[in-house]
């Protein structure tokens, strides 16, 4: 009979949470790797030390949340069928549903996993927007130009209207110039970036690709490497629906 008489808690990782406020503070992301040029962002499995939430559900057996790509992903600790997980945006009996084949012990109630899972869910959520403006505040300490008036950082529509863009000489070729320096009379970005889908996609594109630039990259350096073949859209919270893969030509990136 597992003990179940002690009442649910959530555990915080204080490793976890030092090793991402060094992110946000300017560190190199651990899980951040450069493979033959390319940048790979390696999401650590949720396992003994890898967890940022913990909720037991038993002596045995608990309910993690743990850092899965560009979210935080749900599962029980202790597995059989491996890495079955879902993302914290989930249904929580969604969730329920997907991992429960990993449960392990039937003894333990189902609403006691719910329960747990619903503990993780609402503390997942206020470290994702914890995080997200800890973002914010990165990319626009990288890119200035990106800060709106009132200290927050610009939408994609107020991003667009900051720009000026010219069509390039071949079809879905476009000339972006952003950061207009009313001093110099100058701007101080430039970059040619490629759309088959038009002008609004290559937009979409560039604003996504500056803050990814900014947030997984070195903020030291004065160009930065293009991160290409990488499916952005699994955080629909934070990314776009659709990530535009044929926009890879964004690469004159003029500082």
């Amino acid at each position: 009979m597992p003990d179940m008489k002690h009442k649910l808690t959530l555990e915080v990782n204080t490793a976890m949470v030092d090793e991402r406020m060094g992110v946000h503070d300017g560190e190199k992301d651990p899980n951040v790797i450069k493979v033959k040029g390319e940048t790979v962002y390696a999401s650590p499995h949720g396992g003994a030390n890898n967890w940022l939430f913990r909720v037991k559900v038993s002596d045995a057996q608990a309910v993690i949340g743990f850092r899965k790509h560009f979210t935080i992903g749900i599962g029980f600790m202790a597995e059989t069928d491996k890495n079955t997980n879902s993302p914290y945006e989930c249904a929580t009996d969604y969730i329920y549903d997907h991992i429960r084949v990993n449960k392990g012990d039937d003894l333990i109630p189902d609403e006691r996993c719910i329960k747990a899972i619903r503990l993780i869910r609402t503390a997942a959520k206020n470290w994702m927007d914890f995080e997200t403006k800890a973002m914010d505040k990165k990319v626009m300490k990288v890119f200035p130009e990106l800060q709106r008036p009132d200290g927050n950082i610009m939408t994609l529509m107020q991003f667009r209207k900051a720009c000026r863009v010219a069509q390039g000489a071949y079809g879905g070729e476009y000339h972006v110039v952003f950061g207009w320096n009313v001093a110099t009379q100058a701007w101080k970005y430039k970059f040619d970036v490629n759309s088959k889908k038009g002008k609004a996609a290559a937009m979409q594109f560039l604003y996504w690709y500056l803050r990814n630039t900014a947030i997984y990259n070195d903020p030291n350096l004065s160009r930065h490497d293009m991160v290409k073949g990488a499916d952005f859209a699994y955080n629909k919270a934070s990314l776009p629906n659709k990530w535009d893969k044929d926009l890879l030509g964004a690469s004159n990136f003029v500082v």
